[in-house]
């Protein structure tokens, strides 16, 4: 926990900097402040502890600037929003971050250094725009960067790759090729211009890389004369480029880069690829190397991945993993996968710890939350954990969330007691979330009881955090109770601006309830209006 709060820290304290010593011009100059900030943090992780927790921060931010982008594709730099506000998004923070770091790696660390301090000493007090920020890159590293920035600062998008390899056993030659598959015209995602570390790792050790250029082409290959077999392919081993891969060298090449690559995204890449091949030989492949995989993330990132195979071997080297593990934040990757599993080794493995826990907060919370979906036999032990007063009520949510899965009447009336005021303020938005959840598999008498106290939630005038309205306005949206509009008007005036967006998700959200039966009424309206022009047409029988 403290890891977390140390971050949050040091991006606040970035923006000394980002921000504040230097101000962005006009907002779609955002990211010069919000992912600078951000990659700060993972540059206080890499100071801290070491270079495996800033490979995972990357690992990570790409993974959520990626999911981001599969709702929608803005450019970093963006100049067309309803509000600013709007851009603080999963695009600015760790999609910006990404490009920060790209330049540094691109520039290298003496150059990008340099020219960072001469940016922050000639814009210190002044405000600034990403153009100004460009030229003094170019002015301390010689490069031209225009078409960098036009790619990845003010185009849409990143790679997404799709690979294959060849191997010749009796040239011993190994050839790759990878081809980019996001151009999308309608959504102005075009080719990248840049560069791809490929390396390949013999049976005799030796490392071969080669660069592959993609320039103005959508493929790009190599081809590696080796002296011996190979065992490995590894892309972009030094975390250069974002991009995506679809990309599958077999069961053995992964089980190899699982094991022996310096690289945490290397690793935990190849646990995911395993898991998606899901064949025994390749879960036994994941049990394998996590016997000796020191990084706890690669760990629990292998576990989550495992969670999506639902078999018994699956299951089996889940439970197996679990029960020798101590690190507090691998466990709480595992039990946040394992939650969502129904089996009954799972079971015992999270009632188990419930009884005996050997984590933090979160992997409790978790665990309890796992329990809810075997039913009432563990309604005195969530009832009991609903009372702790642990930190931010972590644990108290973990029991909410976990009876929600009751569905039933009782239940109702227990956390509609606790999603009143009085409730500590910490857990309260967990608990009006469990209230709605566990109302919205009930009779239509208790989701309009839920909706009622929901309404009232929304209006109290000492809801405490603002954290408190939010979920409030949530949980409205998951009863879908077109009632309720006019409320979640109403509430927008206790809300800073930037919330307001979360009230009009909500509203469309209610007001798209009747869609599908809509556009089944319109197929069917179109089905019989060609039958009855098909008759009209056929020729009548006399």
């Amino acid at each position: 926990m403290f890891i977390i709060t140390d971050q949050i820290n040091c991006h606040e304290m970035s923006h000394s900097y980002f921000g504040d010593a230097i101000g962005i011009r006009y907002f779609e100059h955002a990211w010069l402040k919000e992912s600078w900030a951000s990659y700060c943090q993972y540059l206080w992780m890499e100071h801290k502890r070491g270079s495996a927790d800033f490979e995972y921060c990357l690992f990570n931010a790409a993974r959520g600037y990626v999911t981001e982008c599969q709702t929608y594709v803005r450019p970093i730099v963006c100049r067309t929003y309803d509000s600013s506000w709007h851009l603080f998004d999963g695009h600015l923070y760790p999609g910006g971050a990404w490009r920060l770091h790209m330049l540094r790696m691109k520039l290298g660390n003496d150059v990008f250094w340099a020219a960072v301090q001469d940016y922050v000493k000639t814009y210190f007090h002044q405000t600034a725009e990403t153009d100004d920020f460009r030229k003094i890159l170019e002015k301390h590293s010689g490069m031209n960067l225009t078409q960098f920035f036009d790619q990845w600062l003010y185009g849409r998008g990143f790679p997404q790759l799709k690979g294959k390899h060849n191997y010749d056993e009796k040239t011993k030659e190994i050839s790759v090729e990878f081809q980019q598959t996001q151009v999308d015209a309608k959504l102005q995602v075009e080719l990248f211009n840049f560069q791809l570390e490929v390396e390949v790792i013999d049976e005799e050790n030796k490392s071969h890389v080669q660069v592959l250029n993609f320039n103005n082409s959508d493929k790009a290959s190599s081809t590696f004369k080796l002296n011996s077999a190979p065992v490995e392919i590894r892309v972009d081993p030094r975390q250069l480029v974002l991009f995506t891969m679809d990309f599958n060298p077999g069961e053995e090449f992964l089980g190899k880069t699982l094991k022996n690559s310096p690289n945490i995204a290397q690793r935990i890449r190849s646990a995911i690829k395993l898991a998606d091949i899901g064949t025994r030989s390749a879960v036994a492949k994941i049990s394998e190397a996590l016997v000796n995989e020191k990084f706890y993330a690669v760990r629990g990132e292998a576990i989550t991945a495992l969670a999506k195979v639902n078999t018994s071997y699956a299951i089996q080297a889940i439970v197996e993993v679990f029960e020798r593990e101590t690190e507090p934040m691998a466990l709480s990757l595992m039990t946040a996968a394992m939650k969502s599993i129904k089996h009954a080794a799972v079971e015992k493995s999270l009632r188990n710890f419930v009884e005996n826990p050997r984590g933090g907060y979160k992997s409790l919370a978790n665990a309890l939350e796992g329990l809810g979906k075997y039913g009432r036999k563990y309604e005195e032990i969530l009832k009991k954990s609903a009372e702790d007063m642990g930190w931010l009520g972590i644990v108290r949510g973990g029991a909410y969330r976990g009876l929600s899965q009751f569905r039933n009447s009782e239940i109702h009336e227990f956390l509609k007691q606790r999603v009143a005021p009085g409730e500590m303020e910490e857990s309260r938005p967990a608990a009006i979330a469990a209230f709605a959840e566990n109302a919205s598999w009930l009779e239509e008498r208790y989701k309009r009881d839920a909706v009622e106290v929901l309404c009232n939630i929304l209006a109290e005038d000492d809801y405490g955090v603002p954290r408190v309205l939010l979920a409030a306005i949530h949980a409205l949206a998951v009863l879908q109770d077109e009632n309720s509009i006019s409320k979640l008007k109403a509430v927008k005036v206790k809300l800073d601006p930037q919330d307001h967006i979360e009230v009009d998700q909500a509203i469309k959200s209610i007001n798209s309830k009747g869609e599908p039966l809509k556009k089944e009424i319109q197929t069917l309206r179109e089905k019989i209006e060609k039958l009855e022009l098909k008759l009209e047409e056929s020729p009548k029988k006399e």
